[in-house]
């Protein structure tokens, strides 16, 4: 029975064997310490065998995000052999704000994870992504200028809202006068001095007082009641210079207002931050200093 097993087995696995050589040729074994260089890409996976493939690249870490900068290729130089693995210096171009933090090439071994032959083309690069000095100082006057949230609102809305404040108080005070002006103007009713009442006939005696006789042939009546009622006079007095001026400055200060358009502190969400956002670019983070090519040093994983 044992036999009969065995027979039957047999065939199977020389079709593994057929299909593994035919799979994975002796060029795919490859002794770790003869590799010299390997250049890995961010958009890439590595070759697997016995194992799951994975990403070429691939971030673990770093107090500055895996997310702040995405390297595309780095290639990484053998630099020697420690007595335990290879040792590696991975270069890449990288902002003056971040660097390499740990680095650690992983590879697969042909035939179990200690072998020192590996499966060519199954390197891979885990690495740690931390910021420089620079890149700390940017990010520390980015949470001060621009809050990352509320805090920019809330700063921006502080400062508007001090200046609405001041303005206010100055609008106020010239609606105040304004509106006297426009009172002493329309509203209030123009004087007349008065002059004692004409008797029934019209006769005013006040005028006659400081008036000549009347010439021979005319009533001393009429004569009386028309230099009387002719002394009376409308007293406009200096309210309507003064509201006319008040009216045309005001007129002038409003009208300015109106031509400065307004321009709002917060950030509009269909166009982006407002034009009044030039007037905070003091208090943006400085901007990066370039770009430099920078190292990370490590050692081997097998897997």
């Amino acid at each position: 029975m044992t036999n009969m097993w065995t027979l039957l087995l047999l065939p199977f696995f020389a079709m593994l064997q057929v299909h593994y050589a035919w799979c994975w040729s002796p060029q795919d074994r490859v002794l770790l310490r003869d590799i010299q260089t390997i250049t890995l890409y961010a958009d890439r996976y590595t070759n697997a065998r016995r194992s799951a493939p994975v990403p070429q690249l691939k971030c673990i870490g770093g107090n500055a995000g895996c997310h702040a900068m995405v390297p595309q290729v780095v290639q990484c130089h053998n630099r020697g052999w420690d007595g335990l693995d290879v040792q590696w210096e991975c270069r890449v171009d990288m902002d003056n704000s971040y660097r390499f933090g740990k680095v650690e090439v992983s590879c697969e071994g042909f035939d179990f994870p200690e072998d020192p032959y590996v499966l060519r083309g199954s390197c891979g690069l885990e690495y740690t992504l931390e910021l420089t000095e620079e890149g700390r100082k940017r990010t520390q006057d980015g949470y001060r200028s621009a809050g990352f949230g509320s805090g920019y609102f809330q700063s921006n809305s502080q400062s508007w809202d001090s200046k609405t404040d001041g303005s206010s108080a100055i609008v106020l005070i010239f609606i105040v006068i304004l509106a006297y002006g426009v009172y002493k103007l329309f509203l209030s009713g123009p004087s007349v001095q008065q002059h004692p009442r004409p008797d029934e006939y019209g006769y005013d005696h006040q005028s006659q007082t400081h008036s000549s006789a009347p010439p021979p042939g005319f009533k001393s009546d009429f004569t009386g009641f028309s230099s009387g009622y002719g002394t009376g006079h409308v007293n406009q007095g200096p309210g309507f210079w003064t509201g006319l001026g008040t009216g045309g400055v005001l007129g002038y200060l409003f009208g300015n207002r109106r031509a400065q358009p307004y321009q709002s502190p917060y950030f509009n969400t269909w166009t982006g931050p407002s034009h009044s956002e030039s007037m905070h670019q003091n208090d943006r983070p400085p901007q990066s200093s370039g770009v430099r090519t920078a190292s990370g040093f490590g050692g081997t994983k097998r897997r």
